[in-house]
């Protein structure tokens, strides 16, 4: 399911990655210091969404339960995954979304490389992780 949802936010967003993304909106911060009811007691009222962070690196799926948010360049990669409800960071290293075989060659299907450190991740390292030219990368 998580190899399908990639491919399809790889194929179905169409991004230039030079240019900014207007038709989305911006992250609102304040999402961050909600506290989500019982959803299974009361229905969210939150309405899942995709937004655009206001430096246009990073797309945010957000739900009222969860966030996750990937970085789009120079590959696109999730970086983040966060359970509102239990306060929990769910994401401690970036790896790729999927592996596919095409003619017996493994592409790897999104990720960025250059994390050592596997058990966590910060954020001021994400500038610095790199994209493998063989990946399979979202360019438009």
């Amino acid at each position: 399911m998580r190899a399908i949802f990639i491919i399809v936010l790889f194929f179905s967003i169409q991004i230039s990655f030079g240019q900014q993304l207007p038709q989305l909106p911006l992250w609102d911060s304040s999402f961050d210091v909600k506290t989500p009811a019982d959803w299974l007691i009361k229905k969210p009222s939150e309405k899942a969404a995709l937004y655009v962070s206001r430096d246009n690196k990073d797309l945010i799926l957000y739900n009222g339960l969860v966030r996750r948010s990937f970085r789009i360049s120079p590959n696109i990669a999730c970086y983040d995954l966060y359970n509102y409800a239990s306060k929990q960071q769910l994401v401690r290293a970036i790896r790729p979304e999927a592996m596919i075989t095409i003619n017996q060659q493994k592409i790897e299907v999104g990720g960025l490389h250059g994390q050592h450190e596997k058990a966590y991740l910060l954020m001021d390292w994400l500038n610095d992780f790199t994209s493998n030219e063989n990946d399979l990368h979202c360019t438009s």
